[in-house]
């Protein structure tokens, strides 16, 4: 829990919380690890995996139908920058977990 905490920049109690919460509404469980019995994994259920594949799919919907309107060559030099920026989103998360562990 820890770990996903820092991930996404909560306290362990607010992620707690939430866990609890989607944890109640069946969309993952928690489990210990088989290694370290400290360590709580976290993982979808179906349920969580079905809620998941939805929303990408309405999300992929939305986004499709934005850019409808937009000329092909501007769709594309869009793509290519979002992934560029999302490249260097993760290199800067990265660097930031190593910064932490050390």
């Amino acid at each position: 829990m820890g770990e996903i905490a820092r991930e996404v920049d909560l306290t362990t109690g607010t992620l707690t919380r939430l866990i609890d919460q989607i944890e109640a509404a069946g969309l993952v469980r928690r489990e210990a690890d088989r290694v370290d019995r400290r360590v709580i994994v976290v993982s979808l259920t179906e349920a969580g995996q079905k809620a998941h594949d939805r929303a990408m799919e309405r999300l992929g919907a939305f986004w499709a139908g934005a850019l409808e309107c937009m000329p092909e060559d501007e769709q594309a030099m869009l793509t290519r920058s979002l992934e560029r920026l999302a490249e260097l989103i993760h290199a800067q998360c990265a660097r930031e977990r190593d910064a932490t562990r050390l």
